[in-house]
C-alpha cells in the first residue's frame, strides 16, 4: 500500500507542523486556558467585566446547552408537555392553541416532514433541531414568523466553538477561526433556494450565537478569535497571536509549543 507521506516527503515531519484545522487551534486554547493563571490572563486580553464564580464555573468545547437540556428534562410529571411549552412560548404561532392540544404525533409531523421512510416519534416531541424547513416552509406563510421558527431550529443545532461560563449565569461565547469566514444559515442548496424564492437573507452563525444565550438566559459577551480582525456588531474580536503570546505556555506538551511557533499557522 501506498504511504502518502513518503511519497510527499512528510514522514519525518511532525504532523504539528502543517496542522491547519481551526478545531486543533480552538482544543489547545481550551487546554491554555485550564493551566495556572491563564484564564484570569485572558478575561483580561478580552476585556471582560465578568468575575469567575470558582463554584459554577466551567469551560466548554463544543457547547450544545440547548440539545443537551432538551435530552434531559425530567420524564416526570410530562417532560412532552414541558417540551410544549417551551416551544409555543419561544414561538409566537397563530395555532398555538392547536398545537396545545394536539398528540406528540400530530405535533411533530407539524414541524417535520422525513425525507425517509422513518417517521416522527408518537412518544416524544422531537429536538426543535430534527424540524424540516421544507415542512415549516408550507405551514407558515408569513415570512417574519416563517424566519423565527428557522432561527430556533438553528439554534438547537448550532454549537459554539467555546464558552467560558464565569458563573451560572454569566458566560463568554467564543468562536474560533483559521481559514475559514462566519457560516450562513441555511446551509443546504435545497434549504436556500427556500430563502431565495421567499426573498429572505440568510442569517450568520454569530447572530446565532446570541440568540442561543438569550434563549438560556445566559448573560454573554462574544468574542472572534481570527488570523485576521473581523468586523461584527455582536462579537469583539482578536488575533491568534495576541491571544496566545500573553498566555504562559510553559506547562504544555513540546507539540504544542511547537504548534505555536509554525511557520504554517504564523501566529508568531
Amino acid at each position: 500500500m501506498a504511504n502518502i507521506r513518503e511519497m510527499a516527503d512528510f514522514s519525518e515531519l511532525p504532523y504539528y507542523q502543517i496542522n491547519r484545522e481551526e478545531r486543533n487551534l480552538c482544543a489547545i486554547l481550551f487546554h491554555l486556558l485550564l493551566l495556572g493563571d491563564n484564564l484570569k490572563k485572558f478575561l483580561e486580553i478580552i476585556g471582560s467585566r465578568f468575575l469567575v464564580d470558582e463554584q459554577n464555573m466551567g469551560i466548554y468545547f463544543e457547547y450544545a446547552f440547548l440539545r443537551d437540556i432538551w435530552k434531559k428534562i425530567p420524564p416526570k410529571p410530562d417532560a412532552n408537555k414541558t417540551k410544549k411549552q417551551i416551544i409555543l412560548n419561544s414561538l409566537q404561532l397563530s395555532n398555538k392553541n392547536d398545537l396545545e392540544i394536539s398528540s406528540e404525533k400530530e405535533f411533530n409531523d407539524f414541524f417535520i416532514q422525513r425525507e425517509s421512510k422513518s417517521s416522527s416519534s408518537k412518544k416524544h416531541i422531537e429536538n426543535p433541531g430534527n424540524w424540516n424547513i421544507n415542512c415549516i416552509d408550507r405551514n407558515f406563510q408569513d415570512n417574519d414568523v416563517f424566519l423565527e421558527i428557522c432561527k430556533f431550529k438553528w439554534c438547537f443545532n448550532a454549537k459554539p466553538d467555546l464558552v467560558i461560563h464565569t458563573s451560572l449565569n454569566q458566560a463568554i461565547c467564543i468562536e474560533t477561526k483559521f481559514m475559514s469566514e462566519e457560516g450562513q444559515y441555511p446551509t443546504k442548496p435545497a434549504e436556500r433556494e427556500i430563502f431565495k424564492r421567499r426573498d429572505i437573507n440568510s442569517v450568520g452563525q454569530y447572530f446565532i450565537q446570541k440568540k442561543i444565550m438569550e434563549l438560556l438566559g445566559i448573560e454573554a459577551e462574544y468574542v472572534i478569535i481570527a488570523n485576521k480582525k473581523e468586523e461584527s456588531r455582536t462579537h469583539k474580536s482578536f488575533l491568534w497571536k495576541d491571544i496566545f503570546e500573553k498566555l504562559d505556555t510553559e506547562q504544555c506538551p513540546i507539540f504544542i509549543k511547537e504548534s505555536l511557533n509554525s511557520p504554517v499557522l504564523k501566529l508568531a
